[in-house]
């Protein structure tokens, strides 16, 4: 049995971690059980900004990418682990085309994922679905996935 949280904010065994009638959830409590449903389905989530390059991703992604954090920071270092043969990436799904018009444009691609670099034999099939949104130029400024 797991500790969660009373009434009273203190922890003890056997009560839910928060009542969702109440939706008393601190922002930690949502995001570890976020986290931890993620991780459950074999899931992770990412933002990536075109500016910088920069990808966020949840705890959970470089482990199930079998990948060192470092590997995945940018959108450059993860692209340079994929499969050029094998499927469209999310570079290109993303910059193909469409129009935002406030609520984003929504994505999906599949391609290999190679963990140890494209001349590795040992690749995992990646789903990558989200969304991007234009910044004020009417390009991809952010895309979450």
């Amino acid at each position: 049995m797991t500790p969660s949280q009373t009434e009273g904010g203190s922890v003890s065994e056997g009560q839910p971690v928060f009542d969702p009638e109440r939706g008393d959830a601190s922002e930690d409590t949502v995001a570890m059980v976020v986290s931890g449903a993620m991780e459950a389905t074999g899931l992770a989530a990412y933002c990536w900004t075109v500016a910088d390059d920069a990808l966020l991703w949840s705890p959970n992604a470089a482990a199930m990418l079998e990948a060192a954090p470092d590997a995945i920071r940018t959108g450059r270092r993860y692209a340079s682990l994929l499969d050029p043969a094998a499927g469209t990436t999310r570079f290109e799904a993303v910059m193909a085309g469409g129009a935002d018009a406030g609520d984003g444009v929504p994505f999906q691609t599949e391609y290999i994922f190679r963990p140890g670099g494209r001349g590795q034999p040992h690749g995992l099939w990646i789903e990558d679905k989200g969304r991007w949104f234009a910044g004020p130029h009417g390009r991809p400024e952010r895309i979450l996935g």
